[in-house]
Order: structure tokens, then sequence, then C-alpha cells
């Protein structure tokens, strides 16, 4: 508030005026303090403060000064998928061939096809998918939004064309693949970090254009968007697939475990930190307009405000755990959140069983 930040401008010059009159003049006197005592007193001190750094270090930050709530928070949103690095990007010519197969030990049906926010939403899909009996192959790129035949304009680079082409040819060529769950961070498409939701949301242009490193204004990327969604939507159920719309998870616009840090520090309850279901409205309404006009035939939606939404508010702290890592990924704890959401998804899967293969693929060896 105002008189808070009063308050810490009027202590900052008293805590000045303390130090200049009892530290630096003190110590800028060659009468009252000689050479010898003044390098010793500089060697003990630089000797606890390595001590101390020590200390420091080896206790990963000395986390006992905070109370166990907040230890727990941060625990919680530092853990991540422990395959989430070896997983990603696996066409991109880094090593892998192949995607990552979560879920159950089984042949997958089901690919994930997404950006960050795909990954961040694996191991939920995963927990669902194994409680079918069923697999699910990850096809996720950190940046890369699930869209055919577009160039990230805030790059000069076509690394997230090259990589969606090669989804495609990935899909195309194998029709046991029946079901894509298709997420992302949707609202970047075509309005990039607008800088409404709070500070850790940040300014940034659109993530779509029609050539690489060419920022495109948000009228030029609405219609972008709106178009290529629409093709890439057509395309996947051209080449067979059932597609499972994910709806944008809520963005928050707060590092969310620091804030909810600093609310237990004093004394307030986590959960009270929530934020107005209208503002994430508002902020998706555009693509959740696009992806609402797609039709029905062989999509299947899937809408985490559901579970993260009342008829007012979002939040991000549930079951004693924060729901997000940062400002709008979710946490393990998130993920585990909203894996209810896919049960009916592999539900379907299992019940459509598997891929009859035509008598002429049958027959090639």
């Amino acid at each position: 508030s105002n008189l808070q930040m009063s308050l810490v401008v009027l202590l900052s010059i008293g805590l000045a005026v303390l130090s200049w009159r009892y530290v630096e003049r003190p110590f800028r006197s060659r009468t009252r303090i000689t050479a010898r005592p003044l390098f010793a007193g500089a060697v003990t001190a630089m000797a606890v403060l390595v001590v101390i750094g020590g200390m420091i270090a080896v206790t990963q930050g000395w986390p006992g000064r905070f109370p166990p709530q907040v230890q727990m928070i941060a625990a919680v949103s530092a853990a991540t998928d422990p395959r989430s690095i070896e997983c990603k990007s696996f066409l991109s010519g880094e090593g892998r061939t192949e995607p990552c197969i979560y879920g159950a030990p089984a042949a997958p049906r089901t690919a994930v096809w997404g950006d960050s926010h795909a990954n961040a939403l694996i191991p939920g899909i995963a927990a669902a998918a194994e409680r079918h009996g069923e697999a699910v192959a990850f096809l996720g790129a950190d940046s890369c939004r699930p869209v055919f035949d577009v160039y990230d304009g805030r790059v000069a680079n076509t690394e997230c064309r090259d990589y969606n082409d090669a989804v495609r040819a990935w899909l195309q060529a194998r029709p046991e693949i029946t079901h894509v769950i298709v997420v992302s961070r949707w609202a970047t498409l075509a309005h990039g970090k607008t800088g409404i939701l709070g500070p850790n949301e940040g300014y940034e242009p659109p993530a779509i254009s029609d050539r690489p490193g060419r920022v495109v204004d948000i009228d030029t990327a609405e219609r972008l968007a709106e178009r290529h969604v629409r093709q890439t939507i057509d395309i996947l159920r051209q080449i067979g697939k059932t597609v499972v719309l994910v709806y944008p998870v809520p963005e928050i616009g707060y590092d969310v475990p620091s804030t909810l840090a600093r609310l237990v520090l004093f004394g307030e309850e986590p959960g009270s930190f929530t934020r107005p279901l209208a503002l994430h409205r508002e902020r998706q309404r555009f693509i959740a307009g696009v992806l609402d006009e797609l039709g029905d035939d062989r999509i299947i939606r899937v809408h985490p405000e559901t579970r993260l939404c009342n008829e007012q508010d979002c939040m991000v702290y549930a079951g004693g755990q924060p729901l997000y890592h940062d400002d709008d990924h979710l946490s393990l704890a998130g993920a585990a959140w909203l894996a209810p959401l896919f049960d009916p998804v592999f539900a379907a899967v299992a019940e459509a069983g598997p891929v009859r293969p035509s008598r002429s693929a049958a027959a090639r060896p």
C-alpha cells in the first residue's frame, strides 16, 4: 500500500543516516581505527561470511528458516516430471526418434501434442490413461503452438513449423493413434502477453505469423489463428483422428509459489489467493470462440476451468498444495487435479478398441 511504501522509504532514510553516522564516519577516521585491527577485523569478517555461505550452500538455502508450510509450497512447486527434459521435442534431431510413452504398459492409441502447457499436463493425462489401461505418446515441444503451416514471428527460425510438420507426418503414418489430445497456451497465439493479468505476465507479441521473425499486429494474428487452427483440426480429422481439444488453463499473472509463500509468512491462508473467472474468460474470449466454432464432428472438448474455477473465481491452491509452479504452468499437483477430466476420454478410447488394419495393410510384412 502507499502507507507501507512510505514507511519503507522513511525507514531506509533513517538507516542510511545511522549507518553514515556510526559506521561510515568512524571507519573513515584514521585516528580511531589503525590498519592492523582494520585488516584483522576484515579477515575475520570474511571468514565468518565464508562459513555462513558454506552452510547455506550445504543446506540448499537454509530452508529451515521458513515455516513448514512454506517449505512444502517450495518443494511441491519445484517438483517436475522427471522425464520432462528427456521427452520434449523427440523429432527435433536432439537424439530421440520416437516419442516417450506414458501411462499403462500398452501400445498407445492416443497422442498428446502441444507446447509447454502440454508438458506440464502430461503427468495428469498419463494418470488418467493408466486408470483405463491405456498409454499415450507425448509429442510436446516448448513454445511451439500445435498449429500447422504457421511460423513463430518472435523468432527468426522455422523450428516450430518444421517440428509440427514432422508431427503431422508421424501421426499420418500411424493409424493406430486414434485420438490426439491438443494442449496449448492458446491465448498467446493471437494476443501474446498483454500484461492485463499481473506483473509476471509481462508483454510479448503474438506467437503466430506468416513468416519467421515477422511480428504481426493483433488483427492479423487473429485472422491467421482462426484460419490455421481450423485447418489444423480439419487435417487431424481427415487423417482419421478424433481431436481432444483442451481449452486454456487459467493464466494467473503472478508467480504462484512466491505469492502463496508470502501469504503464509504474513499469517494468511494461501487458499485465499484466487483470480477472477471473468478476467480468465476475457483473456481467452477470442481463442475460446475459435475453438467453439470448430463443430462437434470427431471433437471432444475438455475445459480445465470446470475443475479450477467456481462461478466467480479460479483457484491456485487446493488440497494443501499449489496448483501452479509459476504464473501459468500447472505443477504436478495441478496436473493431478485436472486428471479426472480425462477419464471420459480414455474410457471412450478403451471402448472404441484398437483400429482394425485393412486387408491390404495386414498383408504387408
